[in-house]
């Protein structure tokens, strides 16, 4: 019965092991979007705006909500990613042109004419310029890859902008 019992309880022992060490291996996505404060930037010249851009300098931006209708200074959102970090990370713009869609789809049709393009993130910010008013949903997929390959971990999110 001891044996029994010990046998039972390092299997146990293995099998949490084992999920705990697969969970951590899961990438977590979180992201904001902003946009420059029309208000702050309209008299500064553009190298100064390009500089308080690059620098991210935080009281030039305002916050943009998911599904809220938001008038967005040159159509230009900028988004932080702030989820844990993962091996790699692709933001999906949700803007389309002619021949190419920046639309994240789970399972795309092999026989679509269309490329269905997300944007690689090097670092954790980015800026998308949209080319018209519109609702654009935006994804940001995460994924980290273990052992050669054969082990893929994913994490997406989704959110909708409504640019004015």
């Amino acid at each position: 019965m001891k044996k029994v019992s010990v046998a039972f309880l390092i299997t146990t022992l293995l099998i949490i092991s084992w999920a705990c060490s697969k969970s951590n291996n899961s990438p977590s996505v979180s992201f904001t979007a902003s946009a420059l404060d029309s208000v702050k930037v309209s008299t500064l010249d553009s190298s100064t705006i390009v500089n308080i851009i690059q620098n991210h300098t935080a009281n030039y931006f305002v916050p943009v909500l998911p599904n809220t209708p938001s008038s967005v200074y040159n159509r230009t959102l900028y988004f932080t990613c702030t989820g844990a970090s993962s091996d790699f990370r692709v933001i999906y713009t949700g803007d389309t042109t002619a021949t190419t869609s920046h639309v994240y789809l789970d399972n795309p049709k092999n026989d679509s004419t269309i490329l269905n393009l997300g944007y690689s993130l090097t670092n954790s910010f980015f800026a998308n310029q949209y080319s018209k008013a519109g609702t654009y949903t935006v994804s940001v997929v995460a994924t980290n890859v273990k052992n050669t390959g054969n082990d893929l971990f994913r994490s997406v999110l989704s959110q909708t902008y409504i640019i004015k």
